[in-house]
């Protein structure tokens, strides 16, 4: 493990404390936070503006989470390009995460497999088996005054990743964005990125 590719805002990290990781010698700490920093906003969605929820829900009405994870790249394109910088210069493994390891994890999962020509099925199938620790991730959130709010807020399954969700987010990649390279290519991420994103992802 030589990169920690951290999602979460600021006022996450600073609640938080430092992680486990971020002590040991040799390992990196790249801080990419692709929700808007706007107060203490986390993922859990409780305490974002409501104006971002109506958001979600009209750039993607039939689902809103599809929504929330487009909203991502649109308000926050330097930083998910600059996440899979991160991932492609990384020494050695890059372990990326945010709060439940679902929703900003599983974007910027989901586009850097997507560009190194994984299928999208598998794309889906690698998101949805965040649900297997499902209530694990629940059950550490509500331990920390940061998450507990927001977690206690709404249903339990309400948090359960929904391959749906993340099919149509790269359904919706294509139609809008002409697919992932192009998109990431029109933020700056073009072929000499792609070429050591696929190195570190897809060869031994």
């Amino acid at each position: 493990m030589t990169t920690i590719v951290d999602l979460r805002s600021t006022a996450e990290l600073a609640s938080e404390g430092p992680a486990p990781l971020d002590s040991v010698a040799g390992v990196r700490h790249a801080h990419h936070p692709v929700l808007p920093e706007q107060g203490a906003a986390t993922d859990a969605v409780a305490d974002v503006l409501l104006t971002r929820a109506d958001q979600d829900r009209s750039r993607y009405p039939g689902d809103p989470v599809t929504g929330h994870y487009l909203g991502y790249l649109e308000d926050r394109p330097d930083q998910v390009i600059g996440a899979l910088r991160s991932i492609a210069s990384s020494p050695g493994a890059a372990l990326v995460h945010c709060a439940a390891g679902k929703d900003r994890t599983g974007v910027v999962v989901a586009v850097a497999l997507t560009a190194v020509g994984v299928p999208a099925e598998v794309v889906v199938a690698d998101y949805a088996a965040t649900g297997e620790r499902t209530e694990e991730i629940l059950d550490r959130l509500r331990r920390s005054p940061t998450y507990a709010a927001d977690i206690n807020s709404k249903d339990d399954r309400s948090h359960e990743p929904r391959p749906e969700t993340m099919a149509a987010f790269l359904e919706q990649m294509d139609a809008r964005h002409g697919g992932v390279t192009a998109w990431l290519a029109g933020h700056g991420f073009g072929a000499d990125d792609l070429s050591l994103l696929r190195a570190r992802l897809r060869q031994p």
